[in-house]
C-alpha cells in the first residue's frame, strides 16, 4: 500500500486471496506474462485441497509456488527467483519440481 501511494496510485485493484489456489494446470496464454520477478513464501504449509491444483503434490509453499512461476510464464518468458536451499538440494517432490524448473526456464 505505501508503494502505491509514493507512486500516486490513491486507488489500487488490490485483491487479497491465496494465490496458490489457482489452478495452474490449464493457464490461458492471455493470463501468462513474459517477466516475474519474485521471492518465494519459504516454510509455509497448504493443505490437500490446494495441492490438487498442482502438478507435483507438496505440502511445502515454496514448491507449490515455483511451479506457479513455471506454469505463468510465456514460452519465451523469463524469471528471477529467490529460492530456498532445499529447493535446490533435497530430493523427493523438490528435486522434481527442482527439474522442470530448469528444462523450463
Amino acid at each position: 500500500m505505501m508503494n502505491c501511494i509514493l507512486h500516486d496510485i490513491l486507488t489500487p485493484n488490490i485483491v487479497r486471496k491465496n494465490t496458490l489456489e489457482e489452478d495452474v494446470r490449464n493457464i490461458p496464454e492471455t493470463y501468462r506474462y513474459d517477466v516475474i520477478l519474485t521471492n518465494l513464501p519459504f516454510g509455509g504449509k497448504e493443505g490437500k485441497q490446494v495441492q490438487q491444483n498442482y502438478p507435483i503434490k507438496s505440502n511445502a509453499t515454496e514448491l507449490l509456488a515455483l511451479q506457479y512461476v513455471i506454469k505463468k510464464l510465456r514460452k519465451e518468458g523469463r524469471c528471477r527467483i529467490v529460492v530456498s536451499e532445499g529447493v535446490l538440494f533435497r530430493g523427493d517432490a523438490f528435486a522434481k519440481v527442482k527439474k522442470r524448473a530448469v528444462r523450463k526456464l
